[in-house]
């Protein structure tokens, strides 16, 4: 069973509204963002940085497995 990513997701509405939008700004496809999201795919540690700072946080606070 996967995991849904709820603190990337709430995040990701309190900053841009939209997983479209967010994904826009990041430079990603949405399809990708809703994949991070419900634990479908994962991320590398530098493209968690930089979601991380696109959304004003350290990744440490964003993706819980991230070390």
């Amino acid at each position: 069973m996967r995991k849904i990513n709820k603190k990337l997701k709430a995040r990701i509405f309190e900053v841009f509204g939209t997983q479209g939008d967010y994904a826009q700004q990041i430079g990603e496809d949405e399809t990708l963002v809703s994949k991070i999201i419900c634990g479908r795919r994962t991320l590398s540690s530098e493209k968690k940085k930089k979601w991380a700072k696109a959304l004003g946080r350290k990744p440490q606070d964003i993706f819980s497995e991230h070390k």
